[in-house]
């Protein structure tokens, strides 16, 4: 009787182990997903900011190459300008 009792016991006691088990798999199951979500989220932002950056970089090589032409249009007006006078 001792040893059914104890018996018993050790299952419930397993039972209760595999639960828990499963509990703390499944957990860290939804934590690694959270993490993935996280890190998911973060590289879009990342990407985001990089195509930003890109479009400036080429907004201000643009930009930059108009001022030369604008400056050597200057220039150009400048001598024209000299030789007038």
């Amino acid at each position: 009787m001792l040893r059914d009792a104890f018996y018993v016991k050790a299952i419930v006691f397993t039972k209760k182990n595999r639960l828990i088990q499963n509990y703390f798999v499944s957990f860290l199951k939804t934590d690694k997903l959270g993490i993935i979500d996280q890190l998911r989220s973060m590289k879009a932002a990342i990407s985001e900011q990089e195509a930003f950056m890109c479009k400036r970089d080429k907004e201000y090589d643009t930009a930059k190459d108009k001022l030369t032409v604008v400056e050597q249009q200057l220039a150009l007006c400048e001598a024209e300008k000299m030789q007038l006078h």
